[in-house]
């Protein structure tokens, strides 16, 4: 249990929305994993190691890098040493919806999968991202108006874009319009509702009201596949999810992933993988936990 004492909570002028809470790194680490990120979070660790091991993916940590944890992973935690930093907590709906002051919301592709993962950093550029952290703690404790909310967003939305540029994925992205944005922001919802019924991109695009050519365009822009590739390669991910951290059966996780007959799925998991799904599962050495294996 993270102690209060801990965490610091800022709230938008709908204080029954949270924005972003921060966190002592080294009590979070206190808690039990593997666990499921209902939302994301940037750690900033300014001292220890570890490995952290995201959905099937092993990153280890050393002082003064940044791990970025999207929405919908499943992570665990190693330390090796005595860890300390700053994790920081994020509801993209609210970071990114436009308040009520009139402040715009945040148009950043941070939250994008491509970021996920670990950046270690050189004193020279970690330092900065701490003394914002400060900043914004320091600021927090002022007494909240409504020139203080829109100036707290403003430092923290200036927090992610340096984040951002320090990415190294960040050279490889072009800055398109709000309207293509807004497609790619509403594709990206959509493939969290709709995998488990649907791998079709006409049935995407159709939600979208636009193309399948369309949406190619904006998957390669902003995913480097195209639409059929970014919906599979997504039921894969949900696949191995739900394999490695659930008992679920094939044919339970076949029903849950759109697959009417668990053949099909198993087929459809080795051609993308492959192997079929129960020697993937035992690849790992695990029954009902992903990171029973040592």
């Amino acid at each position: 249990m993270i102690n209060e004492s801990n965490l610091i909570t800022w709230h938008h002028n709908d204080l029954s929305r949270p924005g972003f809470e921060i966190f002592n790194f080294a009590q979070y680490l206190s808690q039990e994993y593997p666990r499921y990120q209902s939302c994301h979070q940037i750690c900033l660790i300014t001292k220890g190691s570890g490995q952290c091991i995201i959905d099937t993916h092993r990153v280890e940590w050393h002082n003064e890098s940044i791990i970025l944890l999207l929405g919908g992973q499943y992570v665990n935690f190693r330390p090796n040493s005595e860890s300390h930093g700053y994790l920081i907590q994020i509801c993209e709906h609210d970071i990114l919806r436009p308040d009520s002051q009139g402040f715009p919301g945040l148009s950043t592709h941070l939250f994008d999968s491509q970021f996920s993962g670990i950046l270690p950093l050189n004193p020279e550029k970690f330092r900065p991202l701490i003394t914002f952290i400060e900043l914004i703690k320091s600021e927090l404790k002022s007494t909240s108006n409504p020139s203080h909310l829109c100036l707290l967003r403003g430092l923290f939305h200036l927090f992610l874009f340096k984040i951002e540029q320090l990415w190294p994925m960040q050279s490889q992205i072009n800055r398109h319009t709000s309207y293509e944005h807004k497609l790619y922001l509403n594709f990206k919802q959509l493939l969290e509702t709709d995998i488990s019924t649907t791998r079709c991109v006409n049935d995407y695009a159709d939600k979208l009201c636009i193309t399948p050519k369309k949406l190619n365009q904006i998957t390669r822009r902003y995913f480097g596949k195209t639409a059929k590739e970014t919906i599979n390669n997504r039921s894969i991910l949900e696949m191995t999810r739900l394999l490695l951290h659930s008992d679920l059966s094939i044919k339970q996780i076949a029903d849950r992933t759109g697959f009417t007959d668990p053949a099909n799925m198993s087929r459809f998991f080795r051609q993308y993988t492959g192997r079929a799904p129960g020697d993937f599962k035992k690849s790992w050495g695990i029954h009902s936990s992903a990171f029973d294996k040592k």
